[in-house]
């Protein structure tokens, strides 16, 4: 077995932990099937659960709903400060997914761009680049976004 086989597969475990945990999360507070506009004040109050691994399948349940989720945008912008770096990722790509709606994280984000966690630096550059997508009139198939200091592809 081959090294990449081997990160593959430990990758494919992740992967399938994580949705198990999500799911764990949604049924455990009788969330499965529910529209969002019901799921998602559990899910900001599932951001402040004790358990990391909630919090974190929380914060990834909220940015799948995307722009349904406009209203968890404060406890997001909380949750980047969270003390387990997992979390402060998943808050990040979820402020991400959300859209237009969260451009009032672009500060945190701005700032989650220092973390000592380079996932979560990676999660904020990310974020930014979609919400800046999301935000601006297109001006060609490169563009240097200043305040940012990342050069996106259109």
């Amino acid at each position: 077995m081959t090294h990449h086989t081997r990160r593959g597969i430990v990758g494919l475990v992740g992967i399938i932990y994580l949705c198990l945990s999500v799911l764990l999360l949604l049924t455990s507070h009788g969330l499965a099937g529910q529209h969002a506009d019901t799921t998602v004040p559990d899910l900001i109050a599932a951001l402040k659960d004790p358990n990391p691994v909630v919090r974190r399948g929380g914060a990834i349940t909220l940015g799948g709903l995307r722009a349904q989720a406009a209203a968890a945008v404060p406890a997001l912008i909380e949750a980047l400060q969270d003390p387990t770096p997992p979390v402060r990722e998943a808050a990040a790509y979820a402020l991400g997914s959300i859209g237009a709606q969260a451009q009032a994280a672009i500060p945190a984000l701005i700032a989650a761009i220092k973390d000592p966690e380079p996932d979560v630096r990676a999660g904020a550059a990310e974020a930014l680049v979609r919400l800046h997508r999301m935000l601006a009139a297109p001006t060609g198939p490169l563009e240097f976004i200043p305040i940012y200091g990342i050069l996106c592809l259109r």
